[in-house]
């Protein structure tokens, strides 16, 4: 009587603490990531790689510089909203600049670019009128509804945003999302997830970049909690040079960050043996005489898991220096009913309690 009344005071404290958070922080969170990605071609739609790329926010004096890879694709990383000034430069190539593209909130740009060969028998040098303003059209990959997601993105690649993250069926891992791209299954033969065929342990998992798979299993060494994850990208072939080392997928995770407006959440998942269905009774031997087989049916175990939790995010120093963290913890409380052959006076319940716990705590700056 002593422990249930403990349970139930721990039960309310936890509670109070969700409602009191809820009375100051909304519960909605819409991911601030941004980006810009594509392809450089030239006249002939052959890919460029090694063009030097510079990009520059409006306003700002700090510009970033990269080039694109062999395949003449490119990725700008993670950049604020907003308009940027875009310049793509090869030498042999006229330089094109982009003006005033815009960038918008949590959502990446796919952009197609097209260089012109200088031709140095007229005398054209590639500097003054060589530099053309150019002309654009931007895509926006992911932008709801959904429905043409995969039309516009790699067919080998499937990505979940925020937005759809928010939409659709999910566990509290990530992981279990990954089954909704194309060929990919949770098999129990290969001991986790098969892409296109291969064993979980020809994958390769990202989390904000870095590599989390285990050198013993094959599995991510790092558990991200579902309300953590802005973005999770599934590539099933096609991979880049940045993400060697797979002879089957890439599942990359990008966690949340924060921006220039605060954000919060709190959340409270709940689940339990009284979700699952009737235990289905077993055939076995009968353990006095194996000429006999009966059925039986075991005890089943009752038990429950609270995962009470908030995240917040915002800035530090506006347009300068952002933050993002959160906090899940994982109670179980499982009881089963110890049974004893030879000694039935020995027989009572068993409780067992765990617990676990998922934090996060990123600083981001530009």
């Amino acid at each position: 009587m002593k422990h249930n009344h403990k349970l139930a005071l721990k039960t309310a404290i936890v509670l109070a603490m969700i409602i009191c958070f809820a009375a100051f922080f909304p519960a909605q969170i819409r991911g601030q990531v941004s980006g810009l990605r594509g392809t450089v071609y030239s006249e002939g739609d052959d890919p460029l790689p090694k063009v030097k790329i510079t990009i520059q926010r409006v306003g700002w004096q700090k510009a970033s510089s990269f080039e694109t890879a062999m395949c003449g694709c490119f990725d700008s990383g993670f950049l604020l909203p907003g308009e940027y000034d875009v310049e793509f430069r090869l030498a042999g190539y006229r330089t094109a600049i982009y003006r005033n593209l815009p960038i918008p909130e949590g959502r990446f740009v796919r952009l197609e670019v097209y260089l012109e060969r200088i031709d140095k028998e007229k005398g054209d040098t590639g500097q003054g009128t060589g530099k053309i303003e150019a002309e654009y059209e931007v895509a926006v990959v992911y932008d709801p509804p959904y429905a043409g997601l995969l039309e516009e993105s790699d067919p080998y690649e499937t990505t979940f945003d925020t937005a759809m993250l928010a939409m659709l069926p999910r566990g509290t891992n990530p992981l279990s999302l990954a089954t909704l791209a194309s060929g990919v299954n949770d098999e129990l033969l290969f001991d986790g997830l098969s892409i296109n065929g291969a064993s979980s342990s020809e994958n390769v998992f990202f989390v904000d970049g870095t590599d989390t798979t285990t050198i013993y299993s094959g599995q991510s060494g790092f558990d991200v909690h579902i309300d953590f994850v802005d973005e999770i990208r599934v590539q099933a072939t096609g991979l880049p040079a940045s993400r060697s080392g797979s002879t089957g997928g890439v599942i990359d995770i990008v966690t949340k960050s924060g921006g220039n407006q605060f954000h919060g959440s709190l959340q409270l998942y709940v689940t339990g043996y009284w979700l699952d269905g009737k235990p289905r009774r077993v055939l076995q031997l009968n353990r006095w005489y194996n000429l006999i087989a009966e059925y039986t049916q075991y005890l089943e175990d009752t038990w429950t898991r609270w995962q009470p939790g908030f995240t917040l995010g915002g800035y530090l120093v506006k347009d300068k220096l952002w933050f993002y963290g959160g906090f899940i913890p994982s109670f179980l409380i499982l009881t089963r009913e110890g049974v004893f052959q030879n000694t039935p006076e020995l027989t009572r319940p068993i409780t067992q309690k765990t617990a676990e716990y998922q934090a996060i705590l990123k600083m981001t700056g530009f």
